[in-house]
Formats: C-alpha cells, sequence, structure tokens
C-alpha cells in the first residue's frame, strides 16, 4: 500500500506503528519497504476545471 506513514519505531516490544490500511487478515506478516516513487515539488498547479470570468 502506498500513502501509509510510519509514525513510531518502539524497539522494546518490536513494533513499528503505522497511520494507514495495512492489508490482509490479522496476524500476518507485513513487508514494510521504502518507495521508489518520488514527491513532486513546486510543480505546475493542477487545473480545477473553472474558467476565468471573461473567459470564451
Amino acid at each position: 500500500m502506498r500513502n501509509v506513514k510510519l509514525v513510531r519505531i518502539d524497539k522494546e516490544h518490536n513494533l513499528l506503528l503505522v497511520r494507514g490500511a495495512v492489508p490482509g487478515p490479522n496476524g500476518a506478516f507485513v513487508v514494510v519497504k521504502q518507495t521508489n516513487k518520488l514527491r513532486r515539488v513546486g510543480g505546475p498547479a493542477t487545473p480545477s476545471g473553472k474558467k476565468k470570468a471573461g473567459a470564451k
């Protein structure tokens, strides 16, 4: 799953706390790895589909 954030690492209890949906049944193993996709920073704005007043 993408968009799952690592919130905290509990070394004492050997736990990773994540925020977001984790797929699979309870008690299943989960593989956690960093994504290879980069976030866009300062890219072009997404069009809202609204026209400016006076535009044809």
